[in-house]
């Protein structure tokens, strides 16, 4: 595995983490 692609990998990694935590504030906030 080259860094290009294993920057890839966490780059990938930290928006789908950033995303869901967004998604469940999105989503408590709707539910209040």
């Amino acid at each position: 595995m080259t860094g290009l692609e294993q920057g890839i990998i966490v780059a990938v990694i930290a928006l789908t983490l950033f995303g869901v935590s967004k998604y469940i504030q999105y989503r408590r906030k709707k539910s209040r």
